[in-house]
């Protein structure tokens, strides 16, 4: 991530320096109005980044966006070490790609020393801090890493008479945090906190020089562990619309700034669903967090998918959601039909009453919720069900590993492809919630057709085979998918109620006595 900048040493007066100060970035170059001028007189010195075109911009000063960019932003001095650090004597005055900056002083040597040590007046050429608590107002506005810790160095060699470039490093790291959700209803974000649980710290105030090479422990005061990242409770996009959209960075992006190495980290995020606080927690492996890199976190935040995260492609990595590493421990209960308690795991559950009398479809939530007897025809019929014996899940935290389940394919993904989504009518254009149906499929394809491919996973969701208490005992994990429906049997709603039953073999609706302490998932059938 090297960034370059041209130096230009010129003698001016104080009219020609006040002049030029108030210009624009421009490309052109301005030559000496002196034209006996020579090197090492008292003036005015010019550093100014002097990239000429997109292609060679490989990134600058400092605002970053998510490509890991830099740009100059309102605020931003620079150091150069002659004899002493001189700091500039104007600041960047926007987010700009092209800033001239300003020293006063002897510049005679064929090299020089440069600093960026952070944004705003109280900035110093030999000290740096990584704040544990950063704040960002503006989605994908990254001006405040300035103030948070952003930090780079470089050697000005002398290219011309009074000319001298430099590509400036970045010595920090920096995290790109761009969530996603997979929920029903609204999703507010509010804060991240991001903990690493390694031997290299976070955040802290560092010693800075011309040498420093990556911000370190062994250089830092007032070190810490946890970095928050404080937003304005802005609206995270779903998944589903990310996928939609052709912009390969779509969404919310937060960017934090943190100390180089080896971390393994937590993100805990704090969102509110349709006005409920809740968090939602990612662990992501030991790995390598470079000076000066960039690592693009894609979270995705949903009930029962995608806990995790693994290095994927590019040059700086990214950190995305694990789709073969499930944690399911959140988002689902089981309970008896119509019940509003949970299963105990015990024999003689008292909640259930055989006797009495309920409405056809439940109206309260969670049961609501969930799909109704028509809508799981669909998803059977028309969702290209597929039953995958080797992704990996787990409903207690990760202790205990499982495999079984099956994928379904989404509701809108069942409409995009003009196949019919109804839920008022399903088996033989007949209401099932009021006319018994049931319907199952046994084929060749469902059994072995498997996790979908990589290209069409965006498109499916995933029910494991979490099985069914029974008795006051939890059996068939693994090996039967038992989900409740909204719906209940209309032969006997007393009794027994619509569900989804899948195994290897086949997937199928039908129903099953109320007692029975089958899944209810809500927020999984999408």
């Amino acid at each position: 991530m090297k960034k370059e900048f041209v130096y230009l040493s010129k003698v001016m007066t104080a009219a020609v320096f006040t002049a030029l100060s108030l210009t624009s970035c421009s490309e052109d170059i301005v030559g000496n109005d002196d034209d006996n001028a020579t090197g090492g007189k008292p003036g005015v010195a010019v550093f100014s980044n002097g990239v000429q075109d997109n292609a060679s911009r490989v990134g600058l000063k400092t605002t970053m966006n998510e490509t890991g960019t830099f740009y100059w932003s309102a605020g931003d001095y620079i150091f150069v070490k002659n004899g002493d650090y001189i700091k500039s004597d104007n600041a960047a005055s926007s987010k700009l790609e092209r800033e001239n900056f300003y020293l006063q002083g002897v510049f005679d040597a064929a090299s020089y020393p440069v600093v960026y040590t952070g944004n705003g007046d109280a900035t110093t050429a030999t000290s740096v801090t990584v704040k544990a608590n950063q704040t960002q107002a503006t989605a994908n506005d990254a001006t405040h890493i300035g103030t948070d810790g952003d930090c780079g160095n470089a050697i000005a060699t002398r290219t011309d008479l009074y000319s001298y470039r430099f590509d400036l490093m970045h010595r920090a790291s920096y995290l790109v945090i761009t969530p996603r959700h997979a929920l029903n209803g609204e999703v507010k974000f509010d804060k991240v906190v991001v903990t690493t649980s390694g031997s290299d710290n976070l955040c802290g105030t560092y010693t800075f020089s011309e040498n420093t090479t990556s911000l370190k422990n062994e250089t830092a005061t007032a070190t810490g562990k946890s970095v928050t990242l404080d937003v304005d409770n802005w609206t995270v996009p779903t998944v589903e619309s990310v996928n939609a959209s052709q912009t390969a960075f779509d969404g919310v992006r937060g960017f934090m700034v943190i100390q180089p190495g080896t971390h393994t980290l937590t993100f805990t995020y704090h969102v509110t669903v349709n006005g409920t606080a809740r968090q939602f927690e990612k662990v992501v492996s030991s790995r390598e967090f470079a000076s000066g890199n960039y690592t693009n976190v894609k979270h995705i935040l949903a009930d029962g998918m995608f806990n995790g995260g693994h290095v994927g492609a590019g040059s700086s990595g990214e950190i995305t959601d694990d789709p073969l590493n499930w944690d399911f421990t959140h988002g689902f209960t089981y309970a008896q039909w119509g019940s509003g308690n949970e299963y105990l795991p015990y024999s003689g559950n008292k909640d259930y009453d055989a006797t009495t009398q309920i409405p056809t479809q439940l109206s309260s939530a969670p049961w609501s919720d969930l799909p109704n007897a028509n809508e799981l025809y669909w998803y059977i019929v028309n969702g290209d069900p597929r039953w995958d014996a080797t992704s990996v899940w787990s409903s207690d935290g990760g202790i205990t590993e499982h495999t079984g389940g099956i994928w379904l394919m989404k509701k809108s993904a069942i409409l995009a492809a003009g196949k019919t989504f109804d839920s008022t009518k399903g088996k033989a254009d007949g209401d099932m919630r009021v006319i018994n149906r049931t319907h199952s499929n046994s084929s060749t394809t469902y059994r072995f057709a498997g996790k979908p491919s990589d290209s069409e996973l965006s498109n499916y969701f995933f029910l494991p085979a979490l099985g069914y208490y029974n008795s006051g005992s939890l059996i068939t994990v693994g090996n039967s998918v038992a989900y409740w429906s909204s719906s209940g049997w209309p032969v006997n709603n007393t009794l027994n109620a619509y569900y989804l039953n899948a195994n290897y073999q086949s997937v199928y609706l039908s129903c099953q006595l109320r007692h029975i302490g089958n899944v209810v998932a809500p927020g999984w059938f999408r």
